[in-house]
């Protein structure tokens, strides 16, 4: 019995592991409603086989071009526009790839990939049924370097608007639809992880009275399943005012987030402390940070707020792992059901034998 249950712990971990397989597919397919898609050439450099994305051991001053294939699904011609950017951090602890955001780079953020990778060309139009290449050339700098250059691919499609005019007639729109992620390493150098608090600045954010926590990865390591506990209290005071909870949170290589805090009551002025406890497996940072809304500010944002906040626990969890746990879930009460039945079934033929 006891190898029996074995074998249903593995069958069940294979089971986990092609219902989250399984789910993801779906969703790719479902969403893939745009005409065309996107696929990378992974050259030999490439350290992670059969992924949609460029993952690439280089050397210093290394010079590479890279191919992707735009692949015209849909039954008209397509006009896909591309940018390069850095990888960011934004303010639900997600790892996205956003022109705005690329824009400001970190202050810890040397060297990024943006300034040596260049596209050949910044749009490709595609025919019905056909495909196109687009290069990527790669111009490692003679610097070298340790850990991770995560950047991405950004690619959309470039329409005629009839719905709008302009001057000449028409009108341009971009709507977004794929990013592809660029990430560059030259060694397997260990980063040890590490997080800062930079400022907390009162604001209103999406109509709520709230505080922004600016926490920097100053480290070139894409870091994930992070836990961040907010606690803000009065200077001088132990009375928590404000706690909020943000689960498997991840951050860019060299990035900061804008933790945005929704503050639950009038905001009055005055100086404040918060204590940020950032935990990754047995790893803790913990920081506090002083900070003073003055008078004006804390009149003006109440002024501004629209929304009252709630507080809640901020889960940041893949689209896919609902369902796969209820999957899950249901072969684990169908194996716990059939392991009954087999132990009440050798029970039975121990009880006639013995008969």
């Amino acid at each position: 019995m006891r190898k029996f249950i074995q074998h249903v712990l593995v069958a069940l971990f294979i089971s986990l592991v092609t219902a989250t397989t399984f789910v993801r597919q779906v969703s790719a397919t479902e969403e893939n409603t745009i005409g065309y898609t996107v696929y990378p050439v992974l050259p030999e450099n490439q350290l992670t086989p059969q992924v949609s994305y460029f993952d690439l051991r280089v050397a210093p001053e290394d010079q590479q071009t890279l191919q992707v294939e735009v692949i015209n699904e849909g039954t008209e011609p397509v006009t896909v526009g591309m940018e390069l950017v850095n990888a960011s951090t934004n303010a639900n602890g997600l790892v996205v790839y956003d022109a705005e955001l690329s824009e400001n780079p970190d202050e810890t953020l040397t060297n990024p990939v943006t300034e040596w990778a260049t596209l050949e060309q910044d749009e490709v139009t595609v025919a019905v049924g056909e495909s196109e290449f687009v290069n990527v050339n790669l111009d490692v700098p003679e610097e070298a370097f340790d850990g991770v250059k995560l950047g991405g691919i950004i690619f959309t499609e470039v329409k005629d608007d009839s719905t709008e005019s302009s001057s000449e007639g028409f009108a341009v729109s971009n709507t977004y639809a794929y990013a592809m992620a660029l990430q560059v390493s030259e060694n397997d150098t260990e980063i040890a992880p590490d997080f800062k608090v930079k400022n907390v600045t009162p604001q209103v954010s999406d109509g709520a009275r709230s505080v922004v926590v600016d926490i920097q990865n100053p480290q070139p390591k894409l870091t994930g399943g992070v836990t961040i506990q907010t606690d803000i209290r009065k200077q001088n005071d132990e009375e928590i005012l404000v706690s909020e909870t943000m689960e498997n949170a991840e951050f860019a290589p060299n990035s900061t987030m804008p933790l945005v805090i929704e503050w639950p009551t009038e905001m009055e002025a005055g100086t404040y402390v918060a204590k940020i406890t950032m935990t990754r497996g047995e790893d803790v940072w913990e920081e506090e940070k002083t900070f003073t809304i003055e008078k004006e500010a804390s009149d003006q944002i109440n002024e501004d707020a629209v929304v009252e906040p709630t507080q809640t626990t901020k889960q940041v969890l893949p689209a896919w792992f609902i369902p796969a746990a209820i999957v899950v879930g249901i072969l684990i009460l169908a194996m716990i059901g059939y392991i009954i039945y087999l132990q009440r079934k050798t029970k039975k033929n121990d009880d006639q034998t013995k008969a």
